[in-house]
């Protein structure tokens, strides 16, 4: 296994502004993933909230639970509320950079291409003039962004994702950080909001499926599955030598039988993902290390587009 460039265990502050070009080929206004329970149906994003307009005199046909009861006291006539669109929407994006992401045999970091998908769908956003946030977690770390709008608040973001390659990597993985992530979305999040999910989604828990269910409730969710072919796929029997340029560890292959184990191991870990994303009502979109996630975003956004 050949060792990485720099280029491909990182990403800077130009290449995240560079992104910006290819983002144009993406569009978050025509479609979107969430469909109410009972499985993936397709329909037009929720796209933005709404919010309170002005009163009007009640006519028959109208919904009962937007009464306007102050209107109707001091009019004496039942009056009702009037609603329209939110200018922007919240795009929330929840990013893993945790050591398991820090990983390739070939192509690029599972978090570069993370970082470059977050980046994507950032400009995206930005395009379509919706607030953009995030929360970022690592193993021991975790930052928080609150959606803002404009030009500033996106670089903001940029230069954050770009500076995370200096951090050192945690010793140890911490599968738990994952789902405290999902709380701090959970307590973050405005109904209509996009929520765009990067990782490999690793130490996913029956209490963490809950909370993405709740989730979608109201809100539109995009997860995402970064992975290297390593990881279902290993190499002839023999030893193999690995290093993040600090640790070095053996890989052993031990023939055809502990292959497939390990093989089938990946596949119930994917495969149980898809059936949480199932439930949720929305699809997974997966990326290897070695694909372009703005290919995988633009084939799956033309791909539900009514």
């Amino acid at each position: 296994m050949s060792a990485l460039t720099a280029a491909q265990t990182r990403i800077s502050y130009p290449e995240l502004l560079a992104l910006a070009r290819s983002a144009q080929r993406l569009d978050l206004s025509a479609v979107r993933l969430h469909g109410g329970g009972g499985g993936a149906r397709l329909s037009k994003f929720r796209g933005r909230g709404m919010e309170y307009d002005e009163s009007r005199p009640y006519v028959p046909g109208d919904d009962a639970r937007h009464l306007d009861w102050r209107v109707t006291a001091r009019t004496g006539r039942t009056h009702t509320k009037v609603f329209r669109e939110e200018t922007e929407r919240p795009v929330l994006i929840w990013l893993d950079l945790r050591a398991s992401m820090r990983f390739a045999t070939r192509g690029r970091y599972k978090a570069v291409q993370a970082v470059r998908a977050a980046t994507l769908l950032a400009w995206a956003a930005l395009q379509r003039g919706d607030r953009i946030g995030c929360i970022a977690f690592s193993d021991d770390t975790h930052q928080e962004f609150r959606p803002r709008r404009g030009r500033p608040a996106l670089l903001r973001l940029l230069r954050y994702w770009a500076s995370v390659w200096d951090s050192p990597v945690a010793a140890v993985m911490s599968e738990s950080s994952a789902g405290q992530a999902l709380t701090r979305l959970a307590r973050v999040v405005r109904p209509g909001s996009l929520l765009f999910l990067a990782g490999d989604f690793r130490g996913i828990t029956a209490a963490d499926e809950s909370r993405l269910i709740q989730l979608t409730r109201h809100s539109d969710m995009l997860p995402m599955l970064f992975a290297d072919p390593l990881e279902w796929q290993l190499p002839p029997t023999g030893t193999y030598h690995m290093s993040d340029g600090v640790r070095t560890t053996a890989l052993q292959v031990q023939g055809a039988r502990m292959a497939e184990r390990y093989r089938l191991r990946y596949e119930q870990r994917r495969e149980h993902l898809r059936r949480i994303v199932q439930r949720c009502g929305t699809r997974l979109l997966e990326c290897t290390t070695q694909q372009e996630p703005v290919t995988i975003l633009q084939q799956a956004l033309r791909g539900i587009r009514r």
